[in-house]
């Protein structure tokens, strides 16, 4: 490793947010997407930086969305 990992001592960062109630598998088109999805994706989107191309709603094909 080109660092000694065990000399760093991580706090670590908790952050409460908001959840959804809804089922997200019906989802076909992003003016489904409940407010409070959209507001973790951009939150997501914020602490990593990179954006979210992508959401599943399920596991058939069709239940994948792109968000751009």
């Amino acid at each position: 490793m080109p660092y000694d990992i065990c000399a760093v001592e991580p706090k670590p960062v908790l952050k409460e947010i908001d959840g959804w109630h809804e089922d997200l598998t019906g989802i076909t088109e992003l003016s489904q997407i409940p407010e409070k999805l959209k507001a973790y994706i951009s939150f997501l989107e914020k602490e990593l930086e990179v954006p979210v191309k992508y959401l599943s709603v399920g596991p058939d094909r069709v239940q994948t969305l792109e968000l751009y």
